[in-house]
């Protein structure tokens, strides 16, 4: 009724208010939504990142046992170019293994995967040290190399334990930034159907 009464141009003037609200809304959804996106998107690379990171980590694991177990194989064929090669390589795979482990801790946002880091860091200083052990009694006494074995193979163990868990928690991490993404994602999805 309110509106019937009104003159054409009073009229015009009200669809058109309502038309550049629209438009304004429209586009607020459209800024956010475009927002959210680069977010996501960032977030996501970081993320990937990490979890690089952390795949390269744990290969560095594996290259340093690899490296030590070389070494010991040098020893028994006295192939000394080889257990020089070895020792050359435990070094470099530590400083990765490190280099590694400092990203993620620079890159990582989870409270839970930094503290897990933290428990980690000491482990792998360790597990650095017992390599080098092996290394030193490699074609010295026997019983001294194989009580240096014995505790770098503990140490491996005990260091893959808490590779698993910062793995686990990097995955968690990267799963909750895909689902709040994708979450997010959808609700724009509704409204902007719901506002067209």
């Amino acid at each position: 009724a309110m509106f019937s009464s009104q003159s054409l141009r009073a009229k015009l003037l009200t669809l058109a208010l309502l038309g550049a609200a629209g438009t304004v809304i429209v586009g607020a959804v459209g800024y956010f939504t475009v927002e959210s996106s680069i977010h996501a998107a960032q977030s996501l690379a970081v993320a990937g990142s990490v979890q690089r990171a952390q795949m390269d980590a744990d290969m560095m694991h594996d290259a340093i046992r690899a490296d030590v177990y070389s070494a010991l194989l040098a020893a028994q064929t006295a192939d000394d170019s080889r257990r020089s090669a070895a020792t050359t390589d435990l070094k470099q795979h530590s400083e990765q293994f490190a280099a590694s482990i400092a990203d993620i801790e620079r890159k990582e946002t989870s409270e839970k995967t930094l503290v897990t880091l933290r428990t980690l860091k000491p482990e792998l200083q360790l597990y650095v040290e017992q390599a080098g052990a092996v290394m030193s009694a490699v074609g010295g006494e026997r019983t001294a190399l194989r009580r240096a074995l014995a505790d770098f193979e503990e140490a491996f163990t005990r260091l893959e334990g808490e590779m698993k868990s910062l793995g686990d928690g990097i995955e968690a991490t990267t799963s909750g930034i895909n689902a709040a993404s994708v979450s997010l994602q959808a609700r724009l999805s509704m409204f902007a159907e719901g506002s067209s």
